[in-house]
């Protein structure tokens, strides 16, 4: 099945709509203009829809599959995705690069991945592991360095009944751990007890 995306006077994506593969070999073929006009008799453009033009969903030609918000460079005859934030630029590939490389370090203890998000404000990237400590990426010495952590240790008990886990998360007005079973339930632990107890909530 055969795609073409719809673009705008600023060749900005507007829509990727599916084609006939015959109807394309009758009209020229692959990538051609003439199977571009044609398509326009199949399928009107819509309001601010001014061209045709076809994508691979396979990316075997124009760089990648087009989606909504990509913008076309005829130049280089291919469909650029939008540019995540203001500091990323483009590489010789014409992919989507941060200003500083992406982390080496990706898990953690028993090879538990990371949760790993760009800070644009600070252009850096941030993480935090299972037990809400926050940690940001050092490119000095390729390796993750705390910034924060809950003043209350993560609680140890994280399971009920038949080895069911708690919702666990960390309230920061309240500056303690709550945890919900799947009854929705509410607890909070006790770092003394080392327990949950029961809010009533």
């Amino acid at each position: 099945m055969a795609h073409f995306a719809e673009l705008d006077s600023n060749n900005i994506v507007l829509r990727v709509v599916k084609a006939c593969n015959q109807d394309i070999a009758n009209n020229g073929g692959e990538q051609s203009e003439q199977a571009a006009e044609n398509f326009k008799k199949v399928c009107p453009f819509s309001l601010n829809g001014v061209k045709w033009l076809q994508t691979s969903y396979n990316n075997n030609f124009r760089k990648q599959y087009a989606g909504i918000g990509y913008t076309f460079d005829s130049t280089k005859n291919k469909f650029i995705s939008p540019q995540p934030f203001a500091s990323w630029s483009l590489d010789s590939n014409d992919d989507w690069k941060s200003p500083v490389a992406y982390p080496t370090v990706t898990t953690y203890g028993d090879n538990i991945p990371y949760f790993i998000t760009w800070d644009e404000a600070e252009i850096k990237w941030i993480t935090e592991d299972k037990y809400k400590n926050k940690y940001e990426w050092s490119t000095g010495n390729l390796s993750w360095i705390l910034t924060w952590e809950p003043p209350i240790p993560y609680p140890t008990v994280t399971t009920y009944g038949d080895n069911v886990n708690y919702f666990i998360f960390w309230d920061e007005t309240g500056q303690r751990w709550i945890g919900k079973d799947d009854q929705q339930n509410t607890f909070v632990w006790s770092p003394e007890t080392l327990s949950w107890l029961a809010t009533g909530a």
